[in-house]
């Protein structure tokens, strides 16, 4: 058994998907590749403004808003998103998510681990 807890002070820049952001996100893994190697749990801290950059993945992507309003973007649509809110985003479905323009985003992404498909 694996167990942790949502916790922002433990969230971190990962430097590999840093240019793929706009601004702020850090990131905590609430999962373990041993415990559960299907299935990824990630909370996403977005700061004010901060979105991630058109992308895909190979596998449908959930992304549960615990905090702040956010935007999703898929195709040439933008939709506001509020806590409590869940987003299904189809696998190959070229989208971005993140924070409103005056507000942070809290988010859970819920997944299958694959390769990301970044837009440039």
């Amino acid at each position: 058994m694996y167990h942790t807890a949502i916790d922002p002070t433990a969230a971190v820049n990962d430097q590999t998907l840093a240019p793929y952001f706009t601004g702020p996100a850090l990131q905590q893994v609430l999962t373990s590749p041993e415990s559960s190697p299907d299935l990824e749990v990630r909370a996403v801290f977005f700061g004010r403004g901060a979105r991630s950059r058109w992308h895909r993945h190979p596998y449908p992507q959930i992304i549960l808003v615990l905090s702040g309003v956010g935007l999703v973007g898929i195709d040439n649509t933008e939709q506001e998103v509020r806590p409590g809110e869940v987003i299904t985003l189809p696998a190959q479905v070229w989208h971005w998510h993140g924070a409103g323009a005056n507000t942070e985003m809290h988010m859970l992404s819920i997944m299958r681990p694959g390769p990301i498909q970044w837009r440039e």
